[in-house]
């Protein structure tokens, strides 16, 4: 997919034609399979990566996602300690390093052990590899359990074993 600029109206200095630009519509504007879109500014940035755009262009999604999850669902706090089930995912690992830009415990799950690493350099304090119930791994690092958690396994995972406290979600959270 290539995306071009065709139009850049008053007040928006700092971009060029020539640009690569990331950005998107967020929540307030409507069409994003139209052929054509409109954006805010605020939304827009001029990019200078050598990731190919088709791949920088994924990680928006990812990244509002979690965002989304972590604090308008969950109302993530500097000091929780948050559970990611499936830290491997595309938004797994957004959730990881959200998090911990957001000063938050991570403990995050993978199926694979060949994987641990990765999930340690991404910033993951801890990882346990998902074979069956967490509850007394996660009890082992934390003994209350998990402040928070974010399921992108399944949702009996969540309920078979991630050692999170429950509570409701907070009306205003809930769209």
């Amino acid at each position: 997919m290539q995306t071009n600029v065709l139009i850049i109206g008053g007040g928006l200095s700092g971009l060029a034609l020539a640009d690569h630009l990331l950005g998107g519509m967020m929540f307030d504007r409507h069409g994003s399979y139209a052929e054509y879109i409109t954006v805010k500014r605020q939304n827009v940035i001029a990019i200078d990566s050598p990731i190919d755009l088709q791949t920088l262009a994924t990680l928006p999604e990812a990244y509002l996602t979690a965002w989304g999850a972590l604090d308008y669902n969950l109302r993530i706090e500097p000091g929780e300690t948050l559970l990611v089930r499936g830290g491997t995912s595309t938004v797994g690992i957004a959730a990881i390093t959200y998090a911990k830009a957001r000063g938050l415990q991570v403990i995050a799950t993978t199926r694979q052990a060949a994987r641990r690493d990765e999930l340690h350099a991404l910033g993951a304090d801890h990882v346990l590899i998902d074979d069956g119930p967490l509850t007394d791994a996660v009890k082992g690092i934390v003994p209350r359990g998990a402040d928070k958690a974010i399921e992108l396994v399944t949702a009996t995972a969540l309920v078979a074993g991630c050692a999170a406290k429950t509570a409701p979600i907070p009306t205003a959270a809930r769209r």
